[in-house]
């Protein structure tokens, strides 16, 4: 499985009917349901500074797949 980086904040209705809220610069491998139904949404590269602001970049770095709500 590869890396792929969020490149916007958007929201996903996955396959169980949840609602999946993924953030600007957050993490997901390649075979997650988010990445596989919206691959354009994704990147190979991680986002910095200053595509995505400072605070984010330092949150990202201690939970690299952002919120888990």
């Amino acid at each position: 499985m590869a890396n792929r980086y969020a490149t916007s904040t958007f929201s996903i209705t996955l396959a169980s009917g949840a609602s999946h809220l993924v953030i600007i610069g957050a993490h997901r491998d390649s075979a997650h349901e988010a990445v596989t139904a919206n691959p354009g949404a994704f990147g190979t590269t991680p986002l910095a500074v200053p595509q995505i602001s400072p605070r984010l970049a330092a949150y990202l770095a201690a939970y690299p797949d952002g919120p888990q709500v």
